[in-house]
């Protein structure tokens, strides 16, 4: 494809698109890897409109030191017959959209990124947004999927840069996410029946709005990824049903920084009292003064330099090696924001049970007919066994006995380790604390915990296994100074030991199923 630039430049563009939208297509330039061009899609039908904001942008772009940090246009393109297609942008690489940075919880893609990294990462979107601005435009559509981040290095790239707000509203931003859309901006809306935000009168979006839209990102990023004005429910207050974040921006609901009636904040966010006073009086600004006087929302270049302070005072958490926090504080907040998760989680599980089906009206059929159906599929998921009362009382028993039995031994140890006089172990209990261990260990890896070919069960019965045959034949090297057919005794006993257990194992079930099913 071969298209023409504003001076006449010649851009021949690759075949086939590497990556495409909702709106256009993105093609390789041959011969400038350093570019990319966006070709708008034919359903786009605004594209006279689209070429003068392009050419405005073109002409008017940010500080050069920011270019490789936005896809600013750097060309408008044109086909063979004169008419506007698309444009030019540097080439640079989509990282992770910054939603997934600061995500929170088991789903977290990057759960170990420290505090002090996501400070770093606020910094680059002040400084990239300060450029925007200074050149004169507004971003109005600054969301999380508009901002790519490099969880390696921190750097982040601004994105889908020809949907903003060029030249003070005349061209203007079309659509924006509305969990980062001003107040201002969302009571113009509703006054306005809901109308797109490109119908609704100037003006619209401002740098105070882009301002308004950045302090949520920062706070997200210090606090754990959670939105500022995310509202939970007192327990006393059940009956209070919970704002959506879009009315809590509207009405001003913001629970980290004022008192709301039965609100409060979510359970694994942290108080907003772990981060330094200044960033604190910077959010009570952008969110409570600034949500009726947008003008005392913090600027992106103030929050850079407010953030480049408390990036040089950052504490290390003792227990967790990934957890760091602010310098100011004398205790880890991530540890007791994880506590108070696990908490919440944990108490929500409790709060719901299984429950049992009902005996039938109808008693169900002592026995059932099998199949003879020769094509029924095997199923290769391991049995577990339903241990009535009768193995439940066997199994008390021989734990009691082993525990018995072990603070037997413990005992007789401590005190000849003192020096006492008291006797040998009784040879019967040396047996009977054998056999428990090994009845338990057998009940364990043959069904109790169910699969009997599981290797952590074939290992941990081994084990078992040897350390008694340890036992046993330590005992009778022992004895056999005086008593040589001790050993054979004990070999002897060990092999019976281990015949009755493993009958008395494999038995079990049958038993529990004739009395649980009401044959005995």
């Amino acid at each position: 494809m071969n298209l023409k630039g504003r001076g006449g430049i010649s851009y021949v563009l690759e075949n086939s698109p590497f990556a495409q939208g909702g709106e256009g297509m993105i093609f390789n330039v041959t011969g400038q890897p350093g570019i990319v061009a966006k070709i708008y899609k034919s359903h786009i039908t605004d594209l006279s409109s689209r070429e003068n904001k392009i050419n405005i942008m073109v002409l008017n772009p940010p500080d050069e030191k920011v270019l490789s940090q936005i896809t600013w246009p750097l060309d408008a393109l044109y086909n063979s017959s004169g008419s506007f297609v698309g444009f030019t942008m540097p080439k640079v690489k989509i990282n992770e959209d910054l939603n997934v940075i600061y995500e929170y919880g088991s789903s977290a893609k990057f759960p170990h990124m420290p505090w002090s990294s996501k400070v770093v990462v606020a910094q680059n979107i002040c400084a990239v947004l300060h450029a925007v601005h200074t050149a004169g435009h507004v971003v109005g559509d600054l969301n999380p999927k508009n901002i790519s981040v490099s969880p390696a290095t921190g750097h982040i790239l601004m994105v889908d840069t020809d949907s903003y707000h060029i030249k003070d509203g005349q061209y203007k931003c079309s659509v924006a996410l509305p969990d980062y859309v001003a107040p201002e901006v969302q009571k113009k809306a509703k006054t306005h029946g809901g109308a797109s935000y490109d119908s609704l009168p100037l003006p619209t979006f401002t740098k105070e709005t882009d301002n308004f839209a950045l302090a949520i990102h920062i706070f997200q990023l210090l606090m754990n990824g959670v939105h500022p004005y995310s509202c939970a429910i007192l327990p006393s207050a059940k009956s209070v049903a919970v704002p959506d974040t879009n009315n809590s921006i509207l009405n001003g609901l913001c629970p980290f920084l004022k008192d709301i009636k039965n609100i409060t904040i979510p359970k694994f966010a942290p108080p907003i009292t772990i981060l330094p006073k200044e960033i604190q009086n910077m959010f009570y600004d952008a969110f409570i003064e600034g949500h009726t006087n947008p003008s005392k929302r913090p600027t992106a270049e103030q929050w850079f330099y407010a953030l480049k302070k408390i990036s040089k005072d950052v504490s290390k958490c003792g227990k967790v090696n990934y957890h760091d926090y602010s310098g100011t504080l004398k205790f880890c907040p991530w540890c007791e924001a994880d506590m108070r998760f696990r908490g919440a989680i944990a108490s929500s599980q409790s709060a719901i049970s299984q429950s049992k089906i009902a005996t039938p009206a109808v008693a169900a059929p002592k026995y059932t007919t099998q199949s003879t159906n020769t094509n029924t599929q095997t199923s290769n998921t391991p049995v577990y066994y339903d241990y009535g009362f009768l193995d439940w009382v066997f199994l008390v028993f021989f734990v009691l006995f082993g525990i018995l039995a072990i603070t037997t031994i413990i005992f007789y140890t401590s005190i000849k380790m003192e020096g006492v006089d008291a006797g040998e172990l009784p040879r019967w209990l040396e047996v009977l604390i054998t056999g428990s261990i090994l009845f338990i260990g057998n009940l364990a890896g043959m069904g109790f915990w169910g699969d009997t070919n599981s290797d952590f069960n074939t290992v941990f019965y081994m084990c078992l296994i040897l350390a008694t045959i340890s036992f046993l034949f330590w005992r009778a090297f022992r004895e056999a100074k005086r008593k040589p057919q001790v050993i054979v005794i004990s070999f002897i006993a060990f092999i019976a030991i281990i015949m009755l257990i493993t009958c008395i194992v494999k038995i079990f079930p049958a038993i529990s199923d004739a009395i649980n099913g009401g044959i005995l």
